[in-house]
C-alpha cells in the first residue's frame, strides 16, 4: 500500500514463455512421480488381495485400492492438462521466435538495401563504360601484337592444291611398292596342280594286284 497517496497498486509481473514452460514441465514431473507411487500402492494391494480370502479384511483392502486408483486417475488427468499447456506454450514460443527471426531478416535486408544504394551512388556508369572500352582496346592490341610476333619471315608461299597433289602422289607410291612385292608371295607358295597324271588317273578306282605267296 502506498501510505503517502493512500492507495495500493498491484505489482505487474511478467513471465516469459520459456519460464512458463519450465514451470509447467516441473509440475508435470511432480505429478508423474505421484502416478508412479500410486502404481506401487496398487501393486501392493493387489498382492495382498490375491493372498486373502473373501471377507471384511479383503473388502477393506479393496476399498483402499479403489481410493488409490481414483487418485491415479485424477493425477493422470492433471498430467494430461499440464502436458497440453506445455504444448500450447511451446507453439506460442515457436511462433514468437519465428516472428523475431522474420523481423531480424527484414531489418538486415533493409540495411543491405540502404548500403547498396549508398555504394551505387559512388559508381559512375559512364566511367564503367569507358573502362570496358579501354579493356577491349587493350585486348585488341594484345591480339595484334601476338599476330605480329607469330609472323613467319622468309618462308615460301604454299598453295593448298599443290600440297594436296603431292600428298596424293605419296599415297600412290606406297600402293606401287605394295604391288611390286606381290611376286614374292607367288614364288614362295607352291603351285597346286589342277589335274592328275594319266597313269594315276587310269589306276584310280582299281585295287592293286595282291602279291602271290610261293608254295613249297
Amino acid at each position: 500500500m502506498d501510505f503517502f497517496r493512500g492507495s495500493s497498486k498491484p505489482k505487474a509481473t511478467t513471465q516469459s514463455v520459456a519460464a512458463a514452460v519450465s514451470h509447467l514441465q516441473g509440475r508435470a514431473d511432480e505429478v508423474g512421480k505421484k502416478i508412479e507411487r500410486t502404481d506401487v500402492d496398487l501393486k501392493k494391494y493387489k498382492d495382498q488381495m490375491s493372498r486373502m480370502r473373501d471377507g471384511a479384511a479383503k473388502n477393506k483392502v479393496k476399498q483402499r485400492a479403489m481410493m488409490v486408483l481414483k487418485q491415479k486417475r485424477m493425477y493422470e488427468q492433471q498430467l494430461a492438462s499440464l502436458q497440453q499447456q506445455v504444448f500450447n506454450l511451446e507453439q506460442v514460443n515457436v511462433a514468437t521466435q519465428n516472428l523475431k527471426d522474420s523481423r531480424s531478416t527484414m531489418e538486415a535486408m533493409s540495411l543491405g538495401v540502404n548500403e547498396m544504394k549508398k555504394e551505387y551512388k559512388k559508381v559512375d556508369v559512364g566511367t564503367v563504360e569507358n573502362l570496358q572500352e579501354d579493356i577491349q582496346d587493350v585486348l585488341d592490341l594484345t591480339d595484334e601484337v601476338h599476330t605480329t610476333l607469330g609472323r613467319s619471315y622468309g618462308a615460301p608461299e604454299m598453295d593448298d592444291d599443290e600440297l594436296a597433289a603431292e600428298l596424293q602422289a605419296l599415297e600412290d607410291d606406297d600402293n606401287l611398292e605394295d604391288d611390286d612385292l606381290s611376286y614374292l608371295d607367288a614364288l614362295n607358295t607352291p603351285a597346286i596342280p589342277d589335274h592328275l597324271p594319266a597313269a594315276a588317273a587310269s589306276g584310280r578306282g582299281k585295287n592293286p594286284a595282291q602279291p602271290s605267296l610261293a608254295t613249297h
